[in-house]
């Protein structure tokens, strides 16, 4: 093996969160200034999922942090076979968050496919009877979509998709909301 060879695979694994094997925060923000720059050269749309799981911790405080794993593993593998197709890009953003990045995919596109993934993760039929509002793992949705603006950073529209993440977990969770 090639020393080149050897930085380029370590490289790949920076990249990669070590639990769920999608792409890591680290790996997201940078996609998400290259997508920001076209989106802004070429006056096109860019939208953005911020995904929670619902009652996590009550998930982990129950079951045990193993089992938490295999939770984020399935719904990591669930969401990355619903947005592929869509032309999306999954990342893990924190400890029960995720987050989509979709170029060139407006609003109502993203708000389709947000819709289809709380519906494959109420699918997965994982059980969690310590969730207050279903007897399975649920996941809440914000959703965004912007058209960048010389000026603009690509943070306003993380804390849209955020904005609108928490109205998803105000309003009940279990469902999709916009920012």
């Amino acid at each position: 093996r090639t020393a080149k060879k050897e930085i380029q695979e370590k490289t790949e694994l920076s990249y990669l969160d070590d639990l769920t094997g999608i792409f890591n925060r680290r790996r997201f923000r940078e996609l998400l200034k290259e997508e920001w720059q076209k989106a802004l050269r070429d006056k096109k749309v860019i939208s953005l999922l911020l995904i929670d799981i619902d009652y996590f911790k009550e998930y982990n405080d129950n079951y045990g942090h193993i089992a938490g794993d295999q939770v984020l593993k399935k719904i990591a593998t669930a969401l990355r076979d619903g947005v592929e197709w869509a032309g999306g890009v999954l990342a893990r953003y924190g400890g029960d968050e995720f987050v989509v990045l979709m170029p060139e995919i407006d609003l109502d596109r993203a708000e389709k496919l947000a819709n289809s993934l709380v519906k494959k993760t109420n699918s997965l039929g994982i059980q969690h009877r310590y969730s207050p509002i279903s007897n399975c793992q649920t996941v809440s949705v914000g959703v965004a979509a912007i058209t960048p603006e010389p000026g603009m950073q690509p943070e306003v529209l993380i804390e849209r998709a955020d904005e609108a993440l928490y109205k998803s977990k105000r309003y009940g969770r279990n469902r999709i909301s916009t920012g």
